[in-house]
């Protein structure tokens, strides 16, 4: 007989831990998540360095400050080509993947979805609330 899968794994919960969801464990995280995450959080900074150290126009167009040089024009274009908005979209599957396994973990609760997003908004009242005083 097999084991749990990654999946039942990081859905697992504890009957007497009924309430809101805790951070995970290190022995409960997904390994292969946090590298993936991490290899698109990487492949986002040459382009905000890029976007942070040039004039705006320097993103979009090679020739800001007039004929680039050959190296120049060619790390543009492979960062165009190879790195611009390709991680964010990883980033971002990730970060819904994490939305899926969280929501998973409280219905394994006892909690409804709609009530970890009441919990959310809450929060996020409490902070906005906070923030402006």
């Amino acid at each position: 007989m097999a084991g749990p899968t990654i999946l039942e794994s990081a859905l697992r919960v504890d009957p007497d831990e009924r309430q809101l969801p805790q951070p995970l464990v290190e022995k409960e995280r997904i390994d292969s998540i946090d590298v993936l995450r991490g290899f698109a959080l990487l492949g986002i900074l040459p382009m905000n360095i890029q976007a942070f150290s040039m004039i705006r126009a320097a993103y979009w167009n090679p020739t800001p400050s007039g004929d680039p040089k050959t190296a120049d024009f060619y790390v543009w274009l492979l960062s165009h080509l190879l790195v611009d908005q390709k991680f964010i979209t990883i980033f971002s599957m990730l970060f819904g993947a994490g939305i899926l396994l969280m929501t998973g973990r409280v219905e394994a609760a006892g909690k409804s979805p709609a009530e970890l997003a009441a919990d959310i908004e809450k929060s996020l009242a409490k902070v906005i609330r906070e923030s402006a005083s």
